[in-house]
């Protein structure tokens, strides 16, 4: 089970019931999942130096790049000791031996030795009051502690669907979180309930 099919399915029943059995696909996908996939898939390609092909959104295919480039240029300025790229983690969700997996933007160590989740999000307007509550980054790093690593927080980077070349603020905006025990439990029941 992997945590997108996990949260699919604490979503909507239906919706993840439709995809993952009747394997039924939407007749069109969100504007804002073409966008972010298109980012990823450009990120993903850069970091780890392979061509990747690319679904651009029909609406918004020049800004991609353009918010690529802040990132790239953003991303060579960071103290980053060691990156992983997309690396599953995964562990086993119950006795029955059902595995749950997680795939972090990246895995990265800073320059104290700190071990990191990088989650890249790209949204319409910043907003660091939701990543506290984002179950995503919550149950990566509660997995990344099941398996040994002694991982400090999550690193959001958000991207503003902006052009930067006439936006008036910031395209680009981090975010440190350091997830308190509590609310790593509470990711770890409600993902116990949403694996069975």
């Amino acid at each position: 089970v992997h945590f997108t099919e996990a949260q699919e399915a604490l979503r909507c029943w239906r919706k993840w019931y439709d995809s993952n059995y009747l394997q039924l696909e939407p007749l069109e996908k969100g504007q804002a999942l073409v966008f972010g996939s298109a980012f990823h898939r450009i990120k993903e390609g850069y970091l780890k130096d392979e061509d990747i092909d690319i679904e651009m959104p029909p609406y918004d295919a020049d800004l991609v790049p353009k918010l690529f480039d802040v990132w790239r240029e953003w991303y060579e300025r960071q103290d980053y000791v060691h990156y992983q790229v997309e690396q599953p983690l995964t562990i086993e969700a119950d006795s029955d031996g059902t595995l749950f997996t997680v795939t972090p933007d990246g895995l990265f160590t800073d320059s104290n030795g700190e071990l990191w989740i990088d989650e890249t999000k790209t949204v319409g307007s910043f907003d660091e009051d939701r990543l506290h509550l984002d179950l995503q980054g919550r149950v990566q790093m509660l997995i990344a502690k099941q398996l040994g690593h002694n991982v400090a927080g999550v690193k959001y980077t958000q991207v503003r669907k902006s052009n930067p070349a006439t936006a008036r603020v910031e395209v680009l905006k981090e975010f440190t979180i350091r997830f308190p025990e509590g609310a790593l439990r509470d990711a770890a029941v409600t993902m116990e309930y949403a694996v069975r």
